[in-house]
């Protein structure tokens, strides 16, 4: 599942960039045309991980997924959100700061993802102790602060008086 992780990373540090030659055509084009072609790649994506019985048994070990395609009742609300607020908004976003913002700057947001979805994953287990969620391993904590180094050299990049005259020429 790591590897997978990494990949995601990589893909959506490459959609942002890529993002940047779009910035130049009006903004409501830009976007659309950002958010159509992510829609398509995680259709594509998902579909492709699902016709497959080893990639299936990798994301679902055992016969905790079924066929893969059964959607419990009520979670239609939980996918719903996921789908708006956590990929929608922020390739929307993304898409808009492509066109202010430097490229790593925004491919660094990808890095932060792990440790909402960590911090996140607490505060639901701390609000609702008998759910059957699991808690991020202590070893996270190594990543977490991985990951802040590695942003901390990012954001320090970034202003440092080389960079800006880079952007400048």
């Amino acid at each position: 599942v790591n590897l997978l992780f990494i990949i995601a990373c990589i893909g959506s540090s490459c959609m942002t960039l890529s993002m940047k030659s779009l910035t130049n055509i009006p903004t409501f084009v830009a976007n659309g045309t950002a958010a159509w072609v992510c829609c398509g790649f995680l259709v594509a994506t998902t579909l492709t991980l699902h016709s497959y019985p080893d990639t299936h048994q990798l994301l679902c070990p055992g016969n905790s997924c079924g066929n893969g395609w059964k959607i419990p009742d009520g979670f239609a609300y939980v996918l719903a959100f996921v789908v708006i607020v956590m990929t929608v908004t922020p390739y929307y976003l993304n898409s808009i700061a492509a066109k202010h913002i430097d490229g790593s700057l925004i491919s660094a947001y990808t890095a932060v993802q792990p440790v909402i979805a960590a911090l996140t994953s607490v505060a639901v287990k701390t609000l609702y102790p008998d759910t059957n969620l699991e808690l991020p391993h202590v070893s996270a904590l190594f990543g977490v602060g991985g990951i802040f180094l590695g942003l901390a050299i990012v954001v320090s990049a970034a202003k440092s008086p080389e960079s800006q005259r880079l952007k400048q020429d």
